[in-house]
């Protein structure tokens, strides 16, 4: 009986350790399963960092030739401007000399009248 009580505390024990064995082995393949999502977080997390980046480095390339473009665009507003003003002074001038004539002409059509 005492050779029996033995094997009966070693196959408890036994069972105990296994028991704590296989909890062991059930949080370590949670703990894996965690880590394993946490990877692949971190890949779409890194992809995405990595799309970021190549959009700004190619709108970073990009910047020179739009700078270029805008300075372009500014430089040829300008001209229009003064192309523009310049006209505008020219017509100015004509209607100011017109405006200048036109007591002498009223004068000049009213003596016509009269004459007539």
């Amino acid at each position: 009986l005492v050779g029996s009580e033995m094997c009966i505390r070693d196959s408890l024990h036994t069972t105990a350790v296994t028991k704590q064995a296989d909890l062991r082995v059930a949080a370590l393949q949670a703990q894996l399963t965690e880590l394993q999502r946490s990877v692949l977080d971190g890949a779409r997390t890194k992809a995405l960092l990595e799309a970021q980046l190549k959009d700004a480095a190619d709108k970073a390339v990009k910047l020179p030739r739009v700078q270029a473009a805008h300075r372009k665009a500014v430089a040829e507003a300008a001209v229009r401007e003064a192309s523009l003003k310049a006209e505008l002074e020219i017509q100015l001038k004509d209607a100011t000399d017109k405006a200048a004539e036109l007591p002498r002409a009223q004068a000049a059509h009213q003596k016509v009248v009269s004459a007539a």
